[in-house]
């Protein structure tokens, strides 16, 4: 089965929503697995996201969307919080998941540009657009950086999208 024709407004809708389920949703979808990752699924019509990932306090992963099975879009990241603030894990994780929740509409990579809750402040730079990206990611807590991630992806080409027409 080849797939010729990919609506943009659509992937854009369910990846919106394949965000707001996933990590920045919180623990409700985790699966854990015996090869040490963890993975968020969800599905919608055609669509199905995964996003799995290795590690803890500095994790690696990868998100990947399949329309009607076959990949059509990916991201691969890296990041974490730095040692001399591991002890603070949980509660910047959460304000990471606030931040992620606050996601671009037009573009729902990460976060967005901005974002501050107390004394915690989130900043996005993403460079490009959904077809190709690359990113980073920061947390702040005042003056201090305490978390970072790097992030790159975009529309994958296949044998069985290979003519694929984003529209």
């Amino acid at each position: 089965m080849d797939i010729n024709e990919l609506y943009l407004h659509q992937f854009k809708s369910f990846l919106l929503k394949a965000k707001l389920h996933g990590y920045a949703g919180g623990d409700r979808l985790k699966i854990r697995s015996s090869d040490f990752s963890k993975k968020y699924l969800y599905e919608e019509d055609e669509f199905s996201y995964e996003d799995r990932y290795f590690g803890e306090f500095v994790d690696m992963g990868q998100e990947i969307v399949r329309y009607k099975g076959i990949p059509v879009w990916g991201m691969s990241y890296r990041g974490g919080i730095f040692s001399l603030y591991d002890d603070n894990k949980q509660k910047v994780f959460n304000f990471l998941r606030l931040a992620l929740n606050e996601v671009d509409n037009q573009l729902p990579i990460r976060g967005p540009t901005l974002y501050q809750n107390g004394t915690y402040t989130y900043k996005n730079c993403t460079l490009g657009d959904l077809m190709s990206f690359t990113g980073h990611e920061e947390i702040w807590e005042g003056n201090e950086q305490i978390c970072f991630r790097y992030y790159l992806g975009g529309m994958i080409r296949g044998r069985y999208n290979k003519e694929m027409k984003v529209i």
